[in-house]
């Protein structure tokens, strides 16, 4: 990974659905709620279909108001169930972009990953799992300057990397069904969904729910979410040692 973090505080936010704004509510809340929300969106559909919730005329209202606060009742128990089980990928991204700028750009991929790395963490945030693989370059096989800086490692290390398609396929697999991407910034994910879509992959859910670290952060530390700070400043804040 990098020896130096990534300053996105100011990058162009692209519009990528966040999900900081609820950071003063206490964690373990936050937590559960959003995971109950995916989950039930998740299961609704698959379990609204074998459930009785179609109008007969032959019953009053509230007996049809009765069937479908059992049948809401069994959503919102299964997705609560699920919502206990579902993990956490914190994850983050190495990409490179074309060394002679725009001339040299890929309309369809400015931003090519070269690298995913991502801790898995359970519902009580224990480690239980960790990926990262080098991807070998298809558009942009020279590393452009800044890049170059950021990393410890260079061309002939991507060189020995796997196609974005494969490794990809291989990250979704270990992230299992039921996760939750947790990001330093939706730059990560909005390059992630530009990767995919240059490769012709399915795409995520839409929208994709994910928790936004660097702005969960701000609101905690700043009271502010338009002071975005670099990962390596909160690092810093925090006295986390850095690794080389």
């Amino acid at each position: 990974m990098s020896k130096k973090v990534k300053d996105e505080s100011q990058q162009e936010q692209p519009n990528v659905y966040k999900m900081g704004a609820l950071s003063k509510v206490p964690a373990w809340l936050i937590a559960l709620l959003l995971k109950f929300w995916a989950a039930a969106a998740a299961v609704f559909f698959s379990v609204i279909g074998g459930l009785d919730i179609g109008l007969d005329f032959s019953t009053t209202d509230e007996d049809r108001i009765s069937q479908m606060a059992a049948d809401l009742s069994i959503v919102v128990i299964i997705a609560l169930i699920l919502a206990l089980f579902m993990n956490y990928i914190v994850m983050d991204l190495e990409w490179n972009q074309s060394y002679s700028g725009h001339a040299g750009e890929n309309p369809r991929l400015p931003f090519e990953i070269i690298e995913i790395g991502a801790t898995k963490l359970d519902s009580k945030f224990n480690i239980i799992d960790t990926y990262g693989s080098i991807i070998k370059p298809r558009i942009y096989k020279r590393l452009q300057s800044k890049i170059r800086e950021l990393l410890n490692y260079d061309e002939a290390t991507l060189r020995t990397g796997r196609p974005f398609d494969v490794v990809f396929r291989e990250f979704k697999k270990w992230c299992g069904d039921d996760y939750i991407f947790c990001t330093w910034g939706p730059l990560d994910l909005s390059y992630l969904q530009q990767n995919m879509d240059f490769y012709y992959m399915k795409p995520f859910p839409f929208p994709l729910k994910f928790y936004n670290l660097q702005e969960i952060y701000a609101i905690n530390h700043y009271n502010d979410k338009t002071q975005m700070p670099s990962l390596e400043k909160a690092v810093t804040e925090l006295n986390i040692p850095i690794e080389e």
